[in-house]
């Protein structure tokens, strides 16, 4: 093969190989319960980034930000990503608690949205979430929620 045609065929398969380096994979699953336990299975792993990918945060952006529809795509993409890392952080102090004892309840649809109920040896944390695009994301984690 000529050098010539080597490169045309490293830069074809380019766009293909930095397709995979995206960023963290998301938890988020087609169930509340499957993502529930995607979300504990992520923390128990130590991979808070993917855990924090499965939440949504566009919701709590907009919420906190009245004006959110006037921000340019980049500034929202740029706040999301900050608010992401924030969580990751957020998400290691759970990693203590996810030990052996772990339960995640099937939980309760109304419409969009879904509460699932995991219990942590004698701690209830209570996921809030939202249906989007077919996938399940996580609003919230409240502890001691029974």
């Amino acid at each position: 093969m000529s050098r010539a045609r080597l490169i045309l065929a490293l830069l074809c398969l380019l766009p293909l190989v930095l397709a995979g380096c995206g960023g963290p994979k998301s938890i988020a699953r087609d169930t509340p319960q499957a993502t529930g336990e995607a979300l504990v299975a992520a923390i128990r792993a130590g991979d808070y980034d993917a855990a924090a990918a499965g939440f949504d945060f566009e919701e709590y952006a907009q919420r906190e930000n009245p004006d959110w529809g006037t921000f340019a795509p980049q500034a929202r993409k740029e706040i999301i990503g900050e608010l992401q890392k924030a969580k990751a952080t957020e998400l290691q102090a759970l990693s203590g608690m996810m030990g052996t004892d772990v339960s995640v309840g099937e939980g309760t649809i109304e419409g969009d949205r879904a509460t699932v109920r995991v219990a942590v040896g004698p701690t209830m944390l209570r996921l809030q979430m939202i249906r989007k695009d077919g996938l399940w994301y996580i609003l919230s984690v409240e502890e001691g929620a029974g």
